[in-house]
């Protein structure tokens, strides 16, 4: 196992000696191993590096921080990786079970990586050696509104259950997505006047019409009549048909301030998130087209995530990021980053109020905010 995990990092890299020692404990504990149980890892891993440089295979060094901590480090060499283990497995073994019941069992040689990625669209029932599992409606909706696409949850499924996936499993699946986005929050530019000055404004600036709603009731793009009769800038949620609309005015009614039409609900900016929240405790999911203009990124671009990072520490900027910590909880955290590499970004966490480490896989999403000078203490 040593041996696997060392053959993990990259060749001429520094890696902290006591973060891998770490490592090494959780994944003997995360996978039940009996080796928890009877090795002394803090004996071992030691003995193993040590051999590996004796042959010349591991170089070893020391560190020092901004705060002047010390940290012993070290780095493998090109030739370590001819090394060939039993332990190296041809194939990885499946470790997923899906039922009809929309019960997915995690049997205990399920990896870490594997129970992380259902813990993003499953619900975790019961924990013991074998994990339980409950695939939900609200759980994918909240996946896929997290940028995780329904064809990347099915292909995990397919590629890492022992029997594929039942197809009363996979139908509803697609069904529950399609229920996604059913509803969308827009911005614009809400004009209301007599249908004949409509229609003028439609002749003159058509292309920059976004909506017809009515004979008297269009929304247009910000800035392009104000020569010609008043804007009134709006936030406002566009259901796809009259069944849709009836569930969101039963759940948002008490925010709207207007309804132009059917299925057109104009809501004030104050309000925006108790709609939001209101509406996903119901189940309903709406697309939210003005993220477009914002500077985020989810997990599935990792690359992009990565430069993101690293244009944040360039202009000193914070980044916030809804993290799964450990226990495979969802926190939402504010960083102010100083390193990034392919796997970890270092930071000051300012929930912890303390210098933390974070995985890039398990930050589901990511943003720059705007505001910067931060001062890492």
């Amino acid at each position: 196992m040593i041996l696997q995990e060392l053959k993990s990092l990259k060749s001429d890299a520094w890696y902290d000696r006591a973060q891998f020692y770490r490592l090494i404990r959780n994944r003997l504990f995360v996978q039940h191993s009996r080796d928890w149980f009877i090795i002394n890892y803090t004996a071992v891993v030691p003995g193993v590096l040590s051999q590996l440089m004796l042959l010349g295979m591991l170089e070893e060094g020391r560190f020092y921080d901004d705060d002047g901590n010390t940290h012993d480090v070290f780095r493998l060499k090109p030739p370590f990786y001819g090394i060939r283990t039993d332990e190296e497995p041809l194939e990885a073994e499946r470790g997923l079970i899906v039922q009809p019941s929309f019960e997915v069992i995690a049997l205990p040689e399920t990896s870490e990586e594997v129970l992380f990625m259902l813990s993003r669209f499953a619900e975790l029932k019961s924990q013991d050696k074998v994990r339980i599992y409950m695939l939900t409606k609200q759980a994918l909706l909240n996946a896929i509104d997290n940028g995780l696409e329904l064809m990347r949850i099915i292909e995990f499924l397919e590629n890492e259950a022992k029997t594929g996936i039942p197809q009363n499993v996979r139908y509803t699946l697609e069904d529950w997505a399609k229920q996604y986005g059913r509803v969308e929050l827009r911005t614009g530019v809400l004009v209301e006047a007599e249908p004949e000055l409509l229609a003028v404004i439609k002749a003159k600036k058509g292309e920059e019409i976004e909506r017809e709603i009515s004979e008297t009731a269009m929304m247009v793009k910000r800035g392009v009549i104000a020569d010609l009769i008043k804007e009134e800038n709006c936030i406002y949620l566009e259901a796809k048909d009259a069944i849709a609309a009836a569930e969101l005015e039963r759940v948002i009614g008490d925010y709207v301030i207007k309804k132009p039409s059917e299925c057109i609900f104009v809501i004030s900016n104050e309000d925006v998130d108790k709609c939001i929240e209101a509406m996903k405790k119901k189940g309903i999911f709406p697309r939210d087209s003005r993220l477009e203009l914002r500077k985020a990124v989810s997990t599935v671009d990792s690359t992009r995530m990565r430069d993101l990072i690293e244009e944040a520490i360039k202009d000193e900027k914070k980044i916030k990021v809804i993290y799964m910590s450990g226990g495979y909880r969802e926190t939402e955290r504010v960083i102010a980053p100083y390193n990034v590499n392919d796997r970890y970004v270092e930071g000051y966490c300012y929930l912890r109020n303390e210098r933390r480490i974070f995985r890039l896989d398990r930050i589901k999403w990511l943003e720059v905010l705007d505001e910067g000078d931060f001062a890492v203490v």
